[in-house]
């Protein structure tokens, strides 16, 4: 056994020293170093730099969540609680959420008194408390109002103003005119509204604050919005008879 070590030994050494100086032994000894450093790269330095890049990329993506999460805070921090829950109702009364009958009858009755036009009876079709669009997720929902009215054209005309600056919001359509001493009108009234959406939040989602034109058309909607007081007043009102 030692006899073959020895003669093993003695071999590699008579041939080190026999090509150690010839141009195969340089030759080889290159490729050897060459293929030693592929080894290396491919399965030490490469991995290393990937690893290296993905933890930058988390160290990034981390910084962003924490930027962003400071940035929540101080939007909800500088939020006026009162002047929210404001903005909200008026967006509630522009569009509700549900089919808001009292709102439409106050709307209408409010509008008849203030232009001084006479009301016959008007008629809803609203369709039915669970609607297939509500439950296919429509984003809007109409409710007609077929109304009839009379008064001088200027009164009329009024009318159509002040239906149209009030809460709920409402699209107007004229069905039929006829002129006389009086002008007699049938209108058709298109209310909407809208379901609340599912609201999911991520805290690492920024918060969006209000642009300009959203804040300045939710003051102009404000100002169109009836007061309770205005509410029931306009409810208690006995309604012009029909005609």
């Amino acid at each position: 056994m030692n006899s073959n070590k020895q003669i093993a030994t003695s071999s590699f050494t008579l041939l080190y020293y026999r090509f150690k100086d010839s141009p195969i032994y340089s030759v080889l000894v290159f490729l050897v170093v060459i293929f030693t450093c592929i080894v290396l790269i491919w399965t030490v330095v490469i991995p290393l730099t990937q690893e290296w890049f993905s933890i930058r990329r988390e160290i990034a993506e981390t910084e962003e969540k924490i930027k962003t999460i400071k940035n929540n805070i101080q939007i909800m921090q500088g939020l006026d609680k009162t002047g929210l829950e404001d903005k909200i109702d008026t967006a509630v009364s522009a569009v509700p959420a549900d089919k808001d009958f009292f709102g439409i009858v106050t709307v209408i009755a409010d509008s008849a008194v203030k232009s001084g036009v006479l009301l016959g009876n008007f008629s809803f079709a609203p369709g039915t408390l669970a609607t297939e669009s509500a439950t296919t997720g429509d984003s809007q929902l109409p409710i007609d109002v077929s109304v009839p009215i009379e008064g001088e054209i200027d009164n009329v005309r009024s009318f159509l103003k002040e239906i149209n600056e009030k809460l709920p919001l409402s699209q107007s359509e004229l069905l039929s005119a006829a002129s006389g001493s009086t002008t007699e009108a049938k209108l058709k009234l298109i209310f909407q509204y809208k379901e609340f959406p599912l609201i999911t939040y991520t805290y690492t989602e920024p918060i969006k604050s209000f642009t300009e034109e959203e804040l300045s058309l939710l003051e102009q909607l404000s100002s169109w919005k009836l007061s309770l007081v205005e509410k029931f007043a306009s409810a208690d009102v006995s309604l012009p008879p029909p005609l």
